[in-house]
């Protein structure tokens, strides 16, 4: 089982970030190169309470991200 410190540590690897949601008890997992190119970050924030779903759906999120921007 991961904990929130290996994830994020995990993620920071990757440009990546989690934050938690204390109103719905989620995860909220974006690329931190979003903010400086979409108006709508929201759009592709994902959420999930679960640590290792985070995880891979990060590497999930910043492979199609490289295979657009490159």
């Amino acid at each position: 089982m991961l904990t929130l410190r290996e994830v994020r540590q995990r993620l920071s690897l990757i440009n990546a970030r989690i934050q938690f949601d204390k109103d719905y008890g989620e995860y909220r997992v974006t690329l931190q190169e979003w903010p400086l190119y979409a108006r709508h970050t929201e759009d592709r924030a994902y959420y999930t309470d679960d640590l290792e779903d985070a995880l891979f759906t990060a590497q999930s999120m910043r492979k199609q991200y490289n295979s657009v921007t490159r």
